[in-house]
């Protein structure tokens, strides 16, 4: 058996299926045999571009960001909110219940995430609505950005992102 370590590069699922050993010679997937080691790694190392790998990560790492964000909640005058699906949902119906002239619509209060009753006004709670929708879309907004980056970059570009910047 024979273990091909190629300097610097990270380590990539998959790429055990690119090259299979097999005794002392190794084959690649077209079937042709290699019993020249060196020449083997230096032919994956010209043909073998991680770039799209480590972008599939990277979009993976933008996507837990954006969830643990909304996980996070939304901080508003002191009180941090949900803003899950769900609680967008509640907001929604609430805001359109405004919309339709309903005085009131929200009871006085909104729940916070550690479930205290927060009172609020109908202006408050219009205002908290708004600002709710305005955080939970500029996240989504910076993660699709991110993304968009992503697929675009080259590897210079790629190394130069920063995900973690720019988040409402």
């Amino acid at each position: 058996m024979i273990a091909i370590a190629l300097p610097n590069w990270p380590t990539v699922p998959g790429l055990n299926d690119f090259v299979r050993a097999g005794g002392a010679d190794i084959y690649n997937l077209a079937g042709v045999i290699h019993t020249d080691n060196a020449a083997l790694a230096e032919q994956l190392r010209a043909s073998y571009d991680p770039l799209p790998y480590l972008k599939a990560l990277k979009i993976g790492e933008i996507k837990a960001l954006f969830r643990a964000k909304v996980a996070a909640g939304f901080t508003y005058a002191g009180h941090v909110y949900q803003i899950d699906d769900t609680a967008q949902l509640n907001m929604t119906s609430v805001k359109s219940d405004f919309n339709g002239g309903t005085v009131n619509a929200h009871g006085g209060y909104w729940r916070d995430a550690a479930n205290a009753d927060v009172a609020m006004t109908d202006a408050e709670c219009l205002a908290f609505l708004g600002a709710a929708k305005a955080y939970k879309m500029g996240c989504i907004r910076r993660a699709q950005a991110l993304v968009n980056a992503v697929v675009a970059a080259d590897q210079t570009a790629f190394d130069a992102l920063d995900i973690t910047a720019g988040w409402p």
